[in-house]
């Protein structure tokens, strides 16, 4: 039996190393262009996560262990402990929202990305 390289079977070019270039990063861009830290990013995070924390209890009528496995485990992929720190923070604009009876077409507006049907 004779032994077949697999580069005879295959045709695989061979792959050179194209030299000492430097590797620039640019800026990554993302939708929101105002958003520019970590802490803004979390913040922004949080403040989402709290309208869907209110859209799921309030508006759908979810019980609250349901919709916290919702949010971790399909929407925001945190532990439960980073939603709760996060409804803590959130807890005027949580507030705000329940208070001025905020629909689901006002949220779409809000944060257009996500189903709010």
């Amino acid at each position: 039996m004779t032994h077949i390289n697999s580069q005879e079977l295959f045709h695989c070019p061979t792959i050179e190393k194209a030299g000492n270039r430097r590797r620039t990063r640019s800026l990554a861009r993302s939708g929101d262009g105002s958003i520019t830290s970590r802490r803004e990013r979390i913040a922004k995070r949080n403040r989402i996560l709290t309208a869907r924390y209110y859209y799921w209890t309030e508006l759908e009528r979810r019980r609250f262990d349901d919709v916290l496995k919702i949010l971790a485990d399909n929407e925001f992929f945190v532990e439960d402990r980073t939603i709760s720190n996060a409804l803590v923070a959130e807890d005027e604009f949580y507030n705000t929202l329940i208070r001025q009876r905020t629909t689901k077409r006002q949220l779409r507006r809000m944060f257009p990305g996500w189903d709010w049907s």
